[in-house]
Parts: C-alpha cells; sequence; structure tokens
C-alpha cells in the first residue's frame, strides 16, 4: 500500500461512507485486523471492542472479527470475477495476517495469485501506462505475494522448483512521501537512498526467503555437500552485514526510528534460524561422534546462532519500544527461541567445558523467564515453559 493514498481515501470515506467500494472496506478491515495485533495489553481500546476474559483472547477475537468482515466484503464484491487493485491488497494483507494467526492460507495464496493474474500484474507495471504509485502498488503486491507464497511452500516442505513469475521488477526502496510527485527527487535518488526505507525490510526479507528456499531444498532433499553449506553461509553472513551497513549508515544524522530496529532484529533473527536449520545435519553427526574440523565447526555456528536468537526474544520481549511488535515476540520469534533453546540443551549435553556449560545453564534460565513473561500473549511459550523447565 501507498500510505499517504490510503489516508486520502480513508478521510473520504470518513466524510462519506458511501463513497467507497466494498474491495476498499475490506481493505481498511484487513488493516484493522493486522493493527489491532500490535496493540498492548493494557490498551483501553481492547475492552472497549472485545468481551474476553484477557487481552490476548480479546485481540484473537477482535482480530478475527475484523478479518471475517474484510471476507464478508470481498465476497459481496464477487471476488471471483471482479477485481481491482484494492481487492489485491485486501488479498495480499488477508494472507499476512492469516499467516500470522497460524491459520491456513495455502488455497487463499493460490486463489489470490489467479487474481493477481487476471490483473495482469504478473507483467512488470512500465507495460502499462500507470503512474509512479500506481506501478509501485502493483509491484509490491506481487513481491508480497511471492514472499508469502514462498514461506507456505517451505512451511508445507513444498520443495519444487515451479516459482511465481520474477518477470516484475522489485519494488523500489523508497519512501511513501518520496513517490509523490512534489517530493523533487529524480528516479535516480529513488533507485540509490541513503539510510534504510519503509520499503527496505521487505526487500531484505524478499531475498531472505530465497536463500531459505535454497537451504530447505538441500537439507530435506538429500545431503548437502560441505561447498553447498558454506556457500549458503556465506550467503546469510554477506544479508547480515548488508543490513548492518545499510541500517545504520546514517544513525550519526538522526536517531533510527523504532521500527527500524525491530526489523533489523527480525531479520537477524530469522537468519540465525536459517544457520540453525542449515548447521543441523553437522551438528547431529558431531553429537554421535563424527568429530572432525567442519562438524565441529558447525556445532559453533549453531551455538552462536542460538545464542542469537534467545538474545533477540530477550530484547523484543523487555524493552518499552517493541511493545507494539509483540505480535511478532510471542509468535515466531518465540518459535525461534524455543528451537534454539533446544539446541542449546542437546550442545549442554556435551559441553566443551564447565565454563560453557555454565554459560549454556545461565542463557536457558533466563529464556524462561522470558517465556514466562509473554506466556498471557503466546500459547506456544506457554506451552513451552514446562518442556523447557523439564530439560533444565
Amino acid at each position: 500500500m501507498h500510505d499517504p493514498t490510503f489516508a486520502e481515501e480513508y478521510e473520504r470515506f470518513r466524510q462519506d461512507p458511501s463513497s467507497v467500494s466494498l474491495s476498499w472496506l475490506a481493505l481498511l478491515f484487513v488493516v484493522l485486523a493486522i493493527g489491532v495485533t500490535s496493540l498492548g495489553d493494557d490498551d483501553p481500546l481492547l475492552p472497549d471492542l472485545g468481551r474476553e476474559a484477557t487481552p490476548s483472547a480479546n485481540i484473537r477475537v477482535i482480530s478475527e472479527q475484523y478479518r471475517s468482515a474484510a471476507m464478508q466484503c470481498l465476497a459481496a464484491d464477487q471476488v471471483l470475477s471482479r477485481h481491482s487493485m484494492k481487492t489485491l491488497q485486501a488479498l495480499v494483507l488477508l494472507i499476512y495476517a492469516l499467516t500470522h494467526s497460524s491459520q491456513p492460507s495455502w488455497v487463499l495464496i493460490g486463489m489470490t495469485h489467479h487474481v493477481a493474474i487476471a490483473m495482469g500484474c504478473h507483467l512488470d507495471p512500465d507495460n502499462f501506462n500507470l503512474s509512479l504509485i500506481e506501478a509501485e502498488e502493483r509491484r509490491r503486491c506481487w513481491a508480497g505475494l511471492i514472499m508469502l507464497h514462498m514461506i507456505q511452500k517451505i512451511s508445507f516442505r513444498n520443495l519444487d522448483r515451479q516459482r511465481l513469475s520474477r518477470d516484475v521488477r522489485l519494488p523500489l526502496d523508497a519512501n511513501d512521501l518520496d513517490l509523490m510527485k512534489n517530493s523533487g527527487l529524480t528516479m535516480d535518488q529513488l533507485r540509490h537512498p541513503t539510510g534504510p526505507t519503509q520499503m527496505t525490510y521487505l526487500l531484505f526479507k524478499f531475498r531472505l526467503y530465497d536463500i531459505a528456499l535454497a537451504i530447505c531444498n538441500e537439507i530435506f532433499s538429500s545431503e548437502a555437500s560441505p561447498a553447498v553449506i558454506a556457500k549458503l553461509d556465506n550467503d546469510i553472513t554477506s544479508q547480515q552485514e548488508l543490513w548492518s551497513a545499510r541500517y545504520h549508515s546514517d544513525t550519526s544524522v538522526e536517531p533510527l526510528p523504532s521500527q527500524h530496529f525491530a526489523h533489523i532484529n527480525i531479520l537477524f533473527g530469522y537468519s540465525h534460524q536459517l544457520r540453525l536449520l542449515l548447521h543441523r545435519p553437522a551438528l547431529n553427526r558431531y553429537l554421535t561422534g563424527d568429530i572432525n574440523d567442519r562438524t565441529h565447526s558447525s556445532r559453533n555456528r549453531c551455538l552462536d546462532a542460538a545464542k542469537g536468537l534467545l538474545s533477540i526474544q530477550k530484547t523484543l520481549a523487555e524493552s518499552p519500544q517493541y511493545i507494539p511488535y509483540k505480535w511478532y515476540t510471542a509468535g515466531l520469534a518465540s518459535f525461534h527461541a524455543f528451537h534454539a533453546a533446544v539446541v542449546l540443551t542437546v550442545i549442554m549435553m556435551n559441553p566443551e567445558s564447565q565454563a560453557e556449560y555454565d554459560e549454556i545453564h545461565a542463557l536457558l534460565v533466563d529464556a524462561l523467564q522470558v517465556f514466562h513473561l509473554l506466556s498471557s500473549r503466546s500459547s506456544l511459550c506457554e506451552k513451552g515453559i514446562p518442556i523447557l523447565s523439564q530439560l533444565l
């Protein structure tokens, strides 16, 4: 979406509710469905909108109601035969909302793919006579759909080589205001920004999912060669270096906004998770007695990645600036942290020294406290607490 455009449309809606289409109304409802998940536990909106006993239950039920309203609007707008950019935006964001609510979305992805093709979004917008904002919204929708498709392929271990078309250029790495006619920026400036923009995170995540799919193809399909593992590990490192350089490139001018700090933590968290997956087979061989330089290196890579994941979960859970990202901290970040805790527990059973054992044990005790902190919002943490306690 282009925020200023949506804001203008929302103002028109407030002035004249009958002026908007059903597909735009669906888009509004799905934005609300996603937005409510970012509310803090003590936000007065929750008891005002919901009637559940706990904040987490209110968030879940209210978000479900907004998603249901969005689906009803799309159905009333005859989504199977009538399409607009608002239709596609609503569908892509609805899939995103379902994914982060652990709801099935594979069938909806297939339908949305065909809607996008029917609208010509699999072709680059340069083929059409569109404004810059219209072109970028199409590119953003197509890039988002490809990412969601890749996530589901990995989740279902559907690791065939078929991919959605990549003939569409990726969106510009630009802020929404920079796309306005009066921004004063040239196209060259738009394509070579300094510092992170509103689109930087999506573009970095897009590349990271490419690496994720390659890793899963290797570790699930066959025995990966040392050369392939080394290449994929280097790919992760290269991306991490790009993130650090980009996100900290202009902090001397002004402080980095909190959303960029959140994004870089999420990126590093996902990269640590990929490292655990990539080196897991070699770690297993090390733990069963196949000890050599390569398996020992993988053991250490897993150790560092697991420590990194627990550190990120702790940072996101305890810092007030990340309260709007509690939906992520209590969800995917905690899933990654539980994976890291299990890896550390296994390594702790075969420590290289007493100091390493003590360090890992202290990290796991600290992680258990974080799981307790998040348990009111996270069923995953609630279920993980007795397991992690027993492992300790």
